[in-house]
This record gives C-alpha cells, structure tokens and sequence, in this order.
C-alpha cells in the first residue's frame, strides 16, 4: 500500500472492490454480516469497514479527502461500485466509474482547505 493517506485509501479500495469481484455477490452477505451480531461473518466484516474508515480518516486529517463523509459512506460506495461490476452491461465501465467515484473522495491541494470548510466533519 502507499504511504500517502489518498493512495493507501485508493489501494484499499481496489483491494476490496477486487474481492468483489473474486467472490460475487459477497458485498450483500458482508452488509447483512454487520448489521448481524450474530453472524459469523460480523467480526470480520466490521473490522474490515473500520479498516476503510480509518484510512479515510487518516486521508481526511492530512487534506486528502472530503471531510462530508464517513466510513459507512466509504462502505455504500464500494457497494455500489460492485454492483456495478456485476451488472454485465455495466461492468465494462466500472473502472471508469471507479476513477470518478475516487476523485469524488480524494481532494487535490489547491483546493482542499476550500473544500475541507465547507462542511463540518461527520463522525466516524
């Protein structure tokens, strides 16, 4: 992984979103998992999403990342980026939608204390 907060984020993101893909339809069990105590599947799951959200966070401190999200916003948007990938007359644009969906998140230095006032941070 980088060791700048936005690439080590990008990274962690292409990793999940490529277990995604290794195992289709995983990110309805990995959402059903979390919101399941009971699960077996609920430790790790949770541990993964508090993985993104912390990355996001460090991202977010250093000016990196738009301060108006969080990690489960972190995790929607890599659920709706498999599904993507899944859906075959989509698929072939989901590395497209994946750049957009990351320049979303990431913000560049010009702008980032501009972009970093506008809205107060959401918790994590």
């Amino acid at each position: 992984m980088s060791a700048r907060p936005d690439g080590a984020l990008v990274s962690w993101v292409r990793h999940v979103l490529k277990v995604t893909r290794d195992y289709r339809g995983v990110v309805a069990s990995m959402a059903a998992a979390i919101a399941d105590p009971d699960s077996a599947l609920h430790a790790s799951c949770v541990a993964m999403k508090a993985a993104g959200a912390r990355l996001l966070a460090r991202a977010q401190e250093e000016g990196m990342a738009r301060n108006d999200m969080d990690g489960a916003d972190l995790f929607a948007l890599i659920g709706a980026l498999a599904w993507v990938g899944d859906q075959p007359s989509l698929a072939p644009r989901a590395e497209h939608l994946f750049d957009l969906v990351a320049s979303a998140i990431l913000m560049d230095q010009a702008n980032s204390s501009a972009r970093r006032d506008e809205r107060p941070p959401v918790g994590r």
